[in-house]
């Protein structure tokens, strides 16, 4: 090997190496110095796990998964840190609530609950239209080989799998 191509890969692996730890390079924050998008991002962030855990845990307490002594525990510590979090985010916004943090928590969980059943309930909606209108559908003939009723939007029959030639199904 020669010594041109013995610094092409060092000067490759140099800055290969530079890239990987570009992140340590750079200064780190202070945990004083965190802007505010930052600090609300994260805030947001954390009261939506908690609003999932709480939903999760009452999910799990209504299965019988745990005992109402660990539920309310659990619950009640869950409560307590959405409620801190809650003021946090308060104090940084600088406004006002009529409702206390544990209010608003939990509100927070019923329309969380709320929208996953709305969008359950569209999906639920849309199967039952579907159905309805296959259903609407009036039979224009018989199978040949076993006789059951065919729509006209099939292409074999419902009943024996037979191909259905088109003057059956017109």
């Amino acid at each position: 090997m020669d010594f041109g191509a013995l610094f092409l890969i060092l000067g490759l692996a140099l800055l290969v190496g530079l890239y990987i730890a570009q992140p340590l390079l750079r200064p780190m924050r202070r945990a004083g110095q965190s802007s505010y998008e930052t600090e609300l991002s994260a805030l947001l962030a954390r009261r939506d796990t908690i609003v999932s855990t709480l939903e999760d845990l009452e999910m799990d307490f209504e299965l019988g998964k745990l005992s109402e002594a660990a539920y309310l525990a659990q619950k009640k510590a869950l409560l307590k840190k959405g409620a801190e979090i809650l003021e946090r985010l308060d104090a940084l916004t600088a406004t006002m609530s009529t409702k206390s943090a544990t209010d608003r928590l939990q509100e927070a969980v019923r329309q969380r609950r709320r929208a996953s059943r709305i969008h359950i309930d569209d999906d639920l909606e849309a199967l039952l239209e579907q159905r309805r209108r296959q259903r609407q559908q009036q039979a224009v003939g018989f199978c040949p080989h076993c006789g059951a009723p065919v729509l006209q939007s099939d292409r074999f029959c419902p009943k024996c799998g037979t191909e259905l030639q088109e003057s059956s199904t017109s």
